[in-house]
């Protein structure tokens, strides 16, 4: 009786599309689904100030989870696309608690994205809730980067390279000190003509999440590189990875034509660098930090070998961004996981 009863009043679809908006009052998700209704071209402006009446004000925030460094810019240059398209001027505030945010203000700021990046624009986070015309994000509006569709995840990736470039090259500019400590990094690692960059992920990635990366062993790289080494007759061969153990590999194959960052920390763990603690100093800084430098050194190089993921990537749509692209780019490619592991639902479970 009671299922019949139930039934029927799913069928009354005024009384079910209440009975869920009292259900899911407080639920961000479907809240974010209810906005979307009209498409991502659907767009609600606020009048919550009188601040820059003559810019429509489009804020982009992070999303405040145990996301990678990449995972969370590129989510941001898809928010940039959907600003650029509608002429709006986005205001990147990447202030909700994250990975890579101090405990107190760094450089004046508590804007993660700051710490790395020149603002986007002369509008300040702060100044948001006062001004004339806000268009606030929502999850829907990303997929305008893929017209429309959901998208793939990794799969979609390689496709949006250079719609990541151009939005990459227009609104993230590294700021001084950034780019003043990258830039040096780089010129005293990267000597010879034609270095090959590889990228070895491990750590998470053996947990094999739900819609990531099937995992390539660090061993699996070896034969391409020595391959693209003498194809291509590199001088030497950039490392950046996350695992002690690919560095040993590396350093037994190719001796002392092997560069890497040796500053670091490393791990042969399953938990990825980007949620570890450590007590050194300004740690959640320098991790955003270190994979940026990472990211650019790889992008420097003329040839890349790499896995699928959101660095290798990062390296190849910044390269793009700069004026070329690699001469030649392997990625190896052990397909996507399906399975009901998920990466945020483990994160807010064990960090």
């Amino acid at each position: 009786m009671l299922s019949k009863i139930k039934k029927r009043l799913r069928q009354n679809k005024r009384f079910y599309y209440l009975a869920n908006l009292f259900r899911y009052f407080g639920n961000k998700e479907f809240s974010e689904y209810v906005r979307g209704f009209g498409g991502e071209d659907t767009v609600l402006i606020q009048h919550p100030g009188e601040l820059y009446p003559e810019y429509i004000v489009y804020p982009i925030s992070n999303r405040g989870e145990a996301v990678g460094f990449f995972a969370e810019l590129q989510c941001t240059l898809k928010y940039l696309y959907y600003a650029d398209r509608f002429c709006f001027t986005p205001v990147v505030s990447w202030v909700k608690k994250s990975l890579y945010q101090e405990d107190v203000l760094w450089d004046g700021t508590r804007n993660v994205f700051e710490y790395y990046f020149q603002p986007v624009s002369n509008i300040k986070s702060e100044e948001i809730s006062n001004c004339k015309n806000v268009v606030f994000s929502f999850s829907r509006q990303v997929r305008a980067i893929t017209d429309g569709d959901s998208g793939n995840g990794y799969l979609e990736l390689d496709s949006l390279k250079l719609k990541f470039a151009q939005m990459y090259k227009k609104y993230c500019k590294l700021n001084t000190k950034t780019k003043l400590y990258i830039d040096e990094n780089i010129r005293e690692k990267l000597v010879g003509d034609r270095i090959l960059g590889v990228h070895v992920r491990g750590t998470d990635f053996k947990q094999n999440f739900n819609g990531h990366p099937v995992p390539v062993n660090a061993t699996d790289f070896l034969p391409l590189a020595r391959n693209m080494m003498e194809e291509y007759r590199c001088d030497r061969i950039f490392l950046a990875t996350d695992t002690i153990f690919a560095v040993k590999l590396f350093q037994q194959e190719f001796g002392d034509k092997l560069i890497f960052y040796n500053d670091i920390q490393r791990s042969d763990g399953d938990v990825g660098l980007h949620c570890l603690e450590s007590d050194r100093e300004h740690h959640h800084y320098k991790l955003g930090l270190e994979v940026l430098r990472d990211v650019y050194t790889l992008a420097s190089c003329e040839y890349l070998l790499a896995g699928m993921s959101n660095v290798s990537l990062a390296a190849q749509y910044i390269r793009i961004a700069n004026g070329s692209e690699h001469k030649k780019v392997v990625i190896l490619d052990n397909g996507i996981n399906r399975n009901n592991n998920d990466d945020i639902k483990w994160a807010k479970k064990n960090l």
